[in-house]
């Protein structure tokens, strides 16, 4: 069983093995974009549109914020990950946890082969717990490995 334990900053894949209960950290990953200020990831200006009927012209917002726009971008990254370990069969189930706003970012980009081994979600943030803290936490989830 694999644990995606993410935020929109950073993520780790954590695998519990049975039957020797062995718990191993798989992949880490970093979202550096994500502590940036807004105004170092939006480096470029939205496009201009000159208006028909006034010689005036106003910029074009953008439907997604530049802090959504990496989120997402990091989520596309994970989904990949995990698509390509589900088909190396590196994993039978996947649990997602994550705060609630990260979780449906996540969601929306998992493919079917990854959807169709999830097992659970936990609207939790564990992201700065150590390996150790990590382990733990998880092990003491009603979870029916």
């Amino acid at each position: 069983m694999w644990f995606l334990v993410a935020d929109n900053g950073r993520a780790r894949v954590v695998e519990y093995r049975l039957p020797d209960k062995a718990w191993q950290e798989v992949a880490c990953f970093d979202n550096p974009d994500a502590h940036l200020p807004v105004h170092e990831i939006a480096r470029d200006r939205p496009p201009r549109v000159d208006e028909s009927a006034a010689p005036g012209h106003h910029a074009i917002e953008p439907h997604t914020t530049p802090r959504e726009k990496t989120a997402q971008q990091f989520a596309r990254q994970l989904s990949d990950f995990l698509l390509k370990a589900a088909q190396e069969n590196r994993y039978d189930k996947l649990v997602l946890v994550s705060p609630p706003r990260f979780l449906g970012v996540l969601r929306e980009h998992l493919d079917e082969a990854c959807k169709a081994r999830l097992w659970d979600e936990l609207q939790h943030d564990y992201t700065t717990l150590t390996f150790e803290e990590l382990r733990d936490r998880l092990a003491k989830l009603e979870l029916k490995f």
